[in-house]
């Protein structure tokens, strides 16, 4: 008998640190999304300011077109300029990203190669 109680002694006391432990963490974690969520509100209030900033580049630069050429003419071309740039970018892109993938693979290689 003295031996079951043992075990059962055990298992509440066990049962009783693992709440405490997740109870711990679950207020870390209310802590830290408690401090971050200032710095998730400025960021995005900063990506909205950027969004507006882009509209208004966009804007000037299409009046801008539209005093040395038709509208139309100036949207088509401030349109193709911007395609151009999109796939430029995604190329640079997509190349960076291969080389990345490849870095990795090289290393993983080479770990499992072993020293």
């Amino acid at each position: 008998m003295a031996g079951s109680e043992a075990a059962t002694r055990l298992s509440r006391d066990t049962a009783a640190l693992l709440r405490g432990e997740l109870e711990t963490v679950r207020d870390e974690l209310a802590d830290t999304v408690k401090h971050m969520s200032g710095g998730v509100i400025l960021a995005t209030a900063a990506a909205g300011c950027g969004v507006l900033a882009l509209v208004a580049t966009h804007e000037a630069i299409l009046r801008l077109l539209e005093s040395v050429m038709p509208a139309p003419a100036a949207a088509a071309v401030l349109t193709v300029g911007y395609a151009a740039t999109a796939t430029a970018l995604i190329v640079l892109a997509r190349n960076q990203l291969k080389a990345a993938a490849d870095a990795a693979a090289r290393e993983a290689d080479a770990g499992a190669l072993g020293p």
